[in-house]
């Protein structure tokens, strides 16, 4: 068994030697962004490995990252395996969203002509289905 340490907030995560280290984050509550689901087709799945032995540099992360980024410890998380224990820091901060809220857009012309629209097609619907 392998630990991995996430730096940013002490979490620690017991894995098997060999696993991918992207699903081993996710399954940890991490948030590494991956548009591509770990196909290494995007890069943004990007973490430093602070210590500890990782699988080797992949042609892919070789054509994806920098020179200067290799020299840091930057992986692609979906494209590394972790070979014992390490530790790892997170690049990429979680984006929080806001919920939208009723009435948020209230005051904006577009909006309420919008919702005067869809009212109005409403009220036509009804009428049509009156006659029927």
């Amino acid at each position: 068994m392998a630990r991995i340490e996430i730096v940013n907030d002490g979490t620690v995560r017991e894995c098997a030697e060999g696993a991918n280290l992207l699903a081993e984050l996710l399954r940890a509550g991490a948030f590494v962004d991956n548009p591509c689901n770990g196909t290494g087709v995007c890069g943004k799945c990007k973490v430093r490995i602070v210590d500890g032995e990782v699988s080797k540099v992949s042609a892919t992360e070789q054509k994806l990252l920098s020179r200067k980024e290799l020299a840091q410890g930057i992986r692609l998380a979906c494209m590394t395996c972790v070979s014992g224990d390490i530790q790892v820091e997170l690049l990429q901060k979680e984006r929080k969203h806001k919920v939208l809220q009723k009435d948020m857009f209230r005051n904006l012309p577009v909006m309420s002509m919008t919702k005067d629209t869809v009212l109005r097609l409403i009220s036509e619907r009804q009428q049509l289905l009156r006659r029927w």
